[in-house]
Protein backbone atom coordinates (compact mmCIF):
# COMPACT_ATOMS: atom_id res chain seq x y z
CA UNK A 1 0.00 0.00 0.00
CA UNK A 2 1.04 3.25 -0.98
CA UNK A 3 1.94 6.48 1.36
CA UNK A 4 -0.50 8.68 0.80
CA UNK A 5 1.20 12.16 1.59
CA UNK A 6 -2.13 14.25 2.52
CA UNK A 7 -3.06 11.24 4.84
CA UNK A 8 -0.14 11.23 6.34
CA UNK A 9 -0.12 15.34 7.04
CA UNK A 10 -3.66 14.98 8.27
CA UNK A 11 -2.67 12.16 10.78
CA UNK A 12 0.12 14.53 11.73
CA UNK A 13 -2.08 17.12 11.95
CA UNK A 14 -4.45 14.99 14.81
CA UNK A 15 -1.33 13.79 16.58
CA UNK A 16 -0.43 17.58 17.38
CA UNK A 17 -3.94 18.82 18.04
CA UNK A 18 -4.33 15.80 20.60
CA UNK A 19 -1.05 16.89 22.06
CA UNK A 20 -1.91 20.31 22.28
CA UNK A 21 -5.27 19.95 23.96
CA UNK A 22 -4.04 17.78 26.13
CA UNK A 23 -1.24 20.08 27.24
CA UNK A 24 -3.48 23.47 27.27
CA UNK A 25 -6.10 21.16 29.97
CA UNK A 26 -2.76 20.61 31.66
CA UNK A 27 -2.58 24.52 31.82
CA UNK A 28 -5.70 24.92 32.69
CA UNK A 29 -5.69 22.06 35.78
CA UNK A 30 -2.60 23.62 37.46
CA UNK A 31 -4.06 27.06 37.36
CA UNK A 32 -7.23 26.71 38.31
CA UNK A 33 -5.75 24.56 41.07
CA UNK A 34 -3.54 27.37 42.39
CA UNK A 35 -6.24 30.14 41.87
CA UNK A 36 -8.64 27.51 44.42
CA UNK A 37 -5.27 27.45 46.49
CA UNK A 38 -4.80 31.75 46.87
CA UNK A 39 -8.87 32.07 47.82
CA UNK A 40 -8.34 31.63 51.22
CA UNK A 41 -5.83 34.15 51.51
CA UNK A 42 -7.69 36.97 49.70
CA UNK A 43 -10.96 36.01 51.62
CA UNK A 44 -8.93 37.31 54.97
CA UNK A 45 -7.28 39.76 53.21
CA UNK A 46 -10.80 41.71 52.05
CA UNK A 47 -11.82 40.55 55.76
CA UNK A 48 -9.01 42.50 57.33
CA UNK A 49 -9.93 45.20 55.17
CA UNK A 50 -13.25 45.77 56.14
CA UNK A 51 -12.32 45.16 59.98
CA UNK A 52 -9.72 47.99 59.64
CA UNK A 53 -12.14 50.29 57.78
CA UNK A 54 -14.75 49.66 60.53
CA UNK A 55 -12.21 50.15 62.77
CA UNK A 56 -11.20 53.91 61.30
CA UNK A 57 -14.66 54.50 61.33
CA UNK A 58 -15.55 54.61 64.83
CA UNK A 59 -12.12 55.96 65.66
CA UNK A 60 -13.20 59.28 62.99
CA UNK A 61 -16.52 58.74 65.14
CA UNK A 62 -15.06 59.44 67.96
CA UNK A 63 -12.72 61.88 67.02
CA UNK A 64 -15.81 64.06 65.49
CA UNK A 65 -17.56 63.12 69.55
CA UNK A 66 -14.16 64.99 71.17
CA UNK A 67 -13.79 67.73 68.62
CA UNK A 68 -17.78 68.88 69.90
CA UNK A 69 -16.16 69.68 73.45
CA UNK A 70 -12.41 70.74 72.05
CA UNK A 71 -12.38 73.02 68.62
CA UNK A 72 -9.15 72.51 68.18
CA UNK A 73 -9.57 68.78 66.51
CA UNK A 74 -11.94 70.48 64.00
CA UNK A 75 -8.43 71.57 62.48
CA UNK A 76 -7.13 67.85 61.87
CA UNK A 77 -10.46 66.42 61.04
CA UNK A 78 -11.17 69.41 58.60
CA UNK A 79 -8.15 68.04 56.70
CA UNK A 80 -9.36 64.20 55.90
CA UNK A 81 -12.88 65.64 55.26
CA UNK A 82 -11.57 67.46 52.19
CA UNK A 83 -10.81 64.90 49.80
CA UNK A 84 -10.50 65.75 46.45
CA UNK A 85 -13.56 65.36 44.54
CA UNK A 86 -13.20 62.82 41.16
CA UNK A 87 -13.31 65.02 37.71
CA UNK A 88 -16.58 65.44 35.84
CA UNK A 89 -17.06 63.36 32.87
CA UNK A 90 -17.40 65.28 29.80
CA UNK A 91 -20.54 65.55 28.20
CA UNK A 92 -21.37 62.99 25.71
CA UNK A 93 -21.39 64.85 21.99
CA UNK A 94 -24.68 64.04 20.08
CA UNK A 95 -23.78 63.26 16.14
CA UNK A 96 -24.57 65.38 13.69
CA UNK A 97 -24.99 68.46 16.51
Amino acid sequence: MKSNPLRTALEWVLIMSLLLSLWFFIRFFNQSRQARALQPQLQQAVFQTQNNRSALGGLLANCEEYAKTHPDLNRVLESFKTTPAPAAAPAARVPGK
